[in-house]
Order: C-alpha cells, then structure tokens, then sequence
C-alpha cells in the first residue's frame, strides 16, 4: 500500500478525489502520494512518486458532460448551478504544476542528485514527468458521443482517465495500477528506481521538511556539555 500524505482526505474533498485517493492507496508500498501539496503557492490535487517510473501530477475534475458548456486546449466553460465560470483546462492546470515543481527542484541544493551526471541526457532529469486529467464523472462513451462539441479531442485518451477507466481501475491489482498510470507518461524511458536519497530529495521539495537545533549556551570546560537536541517535523 501506498504511503499517503496526508493519510486521510479532508471533508471537503470531493467524491472523486475519494475515488483516486482510494485506487493510489493501493500502489506499491514504495510509492508516495501527496494530496494537495503547496508547489510555490499552487495545490494540485495528487502528485505520485513512483520510484520505478518517475513523477506524476494528476488533476481531478468532477464536472458532469452536461456542465461542460464549451472547451478548448486551453480553456473549459462550466456552468455551476447557473453561473458560467471560465476555467483553464486541467491539463493546462497540471503541466502549469508541474513546471513549478521541476523549478522548486532546481532551488534545492542536492538538486544535481536528480540529474544525469553525463551522456546525452547530461543534467536533465534522471526520470521522466507525467501530468494527466481524472474525470470521475464522464466516460469515453459519453465525450465521443457529445453532440454539442467535439470533446473527446479536448480530453484526449493519452492524457485523461475517465470514469470508466476509473471504475476499472478500483479492481485492479498494484502493478495493473501502476501500468495503466504507466501510459500517461510521455515520453517515457525505463529508469534505474529511484534511490532512498533522491526519494528524500523530492520529499522536501514537495513537503519540506523544518529542522531546528538547539544548543545550550557554552559552559566552562569543567562541566560537561548536554548533548544537542534536535526536533523534526516530518511528513
């Protein structure tokens, strides 16, 4: 099983953050899940550390076919019980999200652990990135069906789950999990898995870390010097 951070889902998320969080509960015990984490004052909903595969930042939308009044690549009218609200397209939201994380990344002093030392990839990350769109309530039927606009070009197969595949997912194994997720990559290459340090490295990143120290003030030499204490406030 996952681990999670937080372990649980507030109240106020949504049905079909539940559902996610639900099927990433269930990847590979070495696989880390945020929920909401603050990436340079943006919160997008998951984002996965999958040390055999790489990052992957995941917007979850829940909008129903018939809220969806108009959609481009880059923006999605929806109608909120009678008001009309412009929105980016989700997928412009993750890769927005994404982009800050790769740049919180660089700000990190063992950033350079993440990188490729040399050959052709030579500081360029050592895993590859994905962002993808999760609509918990519409399916590939519905969007293919739309008569009112063509949106199964806006929600692409290669970068949206939709419900559907959704509800598959939450019986499918671990590693079925983790190879559907697999897919959304792009591109993708097979990695060495991550190791323990450049795991902590993204840890921070993602949820820093704060470590204070404290220290007595010097005594004579003739007293003994208390050992420092040190507190942690982890994930």
């Amino acid at each position: 099983m996952a681990e999670f951070i937080p372990d649980k889902l507030p109240a106020r998320a949504s049905r079909g953050e539940e559902r996610t969080f639900s099927i990433l509960k269930k990847l590979p015990d070495d696989y880390l899940v945020y929920y909401e984490p603050n990436i340079n004052n943006r919160r997008p909903d998951f984002i996965v550390i999958a040390p055999d595969l790489g990052i992957m930042i995941i917007e979850v939308k829940g909008w129903y076919l018939e809220n969806i009044l108009k959609a481009s690549d880059s923006e999605v009218i929806v109608d909120y019980d009678g008001h009309q609200k412009n929105e980016a397209h989700p997928l412009t939201q993750a890769r927005n999200y994404l982009i800050k994380l790769m740049k919180a990344c660089e700000q990190n002093p063992r950033y350079s652990q993440l990188l490729h030392n040399d050959g052709p990839r030579k500081n360029r990350f050592l895993f590859p990135f994905a962002h993808f769109v999760i609509l918990s309530n519409i399916t590939r039927d519905q969007l293919s069906r739309s008569k009112d606009a063509d949106f199964a070009q806006v929600f692409r197969p290669k970068n949206t789950i939709t419900r559907d595949i959704l509800l598959n997912l939450e019986e499918a194994s671990p590693q079925e999990i983790a190879s559907k997720l697999r897919e959304y990559f792009d591109p993708f290459w097979e990695i060495v898995p991550m190791t323990r340090e450049q795991v902590d490295v993204l840890r921070v990143v993602i949820h820093p870390q704060i470590e204070i120290s404290y220290f007595t003030s010097p005594k004579p030499p003739a007293v003994a010097e208390p050992e420092p204490q040190s507190l942690k406030v982890l994930d």
